[in-house]
């Protein structure tokens, strides 16, 4: 029997404003839903979201923007059965960054993430 494809909401809201991330957007949903392994619904905010996660419509949530994360956080700590990821370009100084180390990075990356963080990579 074939899995049942996860629901993903991808929030469009970021620190860029609305419509600066149709690019980012494209990739997402066409990762989701390759292979027919999600359904991509977007929202435009974090308010529309939560709606959506209280449904019981929601197995992943996705932000766009890295100034997104404090909200991104706090959904996470509030509904934990959710997987909620953060793509960004920039993240705000405060921010703790976190890094795969199975990523592959060459060493001129790893070394700029480590001297400068990803805010100014």
């Amino acid at each position: 029997m074939a899995e049942k494809p996860k629901k993903v909401v991808i929030v469009t809201e970021g620190s860029l404003g609305k419509g600066n991330y149709e690019s980012t957007l494209r990739r997402l949903t066409r990762a989701v839903e390759f292979n027919g392994k999600g359904q991509v619904k977007m929202v435009d905010n974090e308010t529309e979201a939560v709606d959506l996660i209280k449904q019981g419509d929601v197995d992943s949530l996705v932000f766009v923007s890295g100034f997104m994360v404090p909200v991104a956080q706090k959904i996470q700590e509030q509904y934990p059965d959710i997987v909620v990821s953060v793509f960004g370009g920039r993240f705000p100084e405060s921010t703790v960054v976190l890094v795969d180390k199975t990523w592959g990075f060459g060493r001129d990356n790893i070394g700029k993430i480590i001297l400068k963080g990803l805010s100014k990579f």
